[in-house]
């Protein structure tokens, strides 16, 4: 490997901050194959998690005492922009 090479690829793995796509960059060099699944149950737990804590803040935003439905209407808006910003959804007209 000349020596400017090395320094492109060792300036790319400084400027990336992401420990794991260095790590996919050094091993797609090296010939490796690295395989990678997703652990969809905690994934979806997550988001919904998160959805329903941020969509109760929303509710709360500016009164103390939200009625029942603008709480689940929050609470179910917060979740799908959970699973939006999450996944890829393929539109099937």
């Amino acid at each position: 490997m000349n020596k400017n090479k090395a320094l492109v690829i060792n300036a790319r793995q400084i400027a990336c901050s992401n420990p794991f796509q260095r790590l996919v960059e050094q091993s797609v060099r090296q010939g490796e194959q690295i395989y990678m699944r997703v652990k969809m149950y905690d994934l979806i737990g997550e988001v919904v998690e998160e959805g329903i804590e941020a969509g109760w803040q929303y509710a709360h935003k500016h009164t103390d005492s939200p009625t029942e439905d603008t709480i689940k209407h929050c609470i179910e808006k917060y979740i799908m922009l959970g699973f939006n910003e999450t996944f890829y959804f393929e539109r099937n007209e």
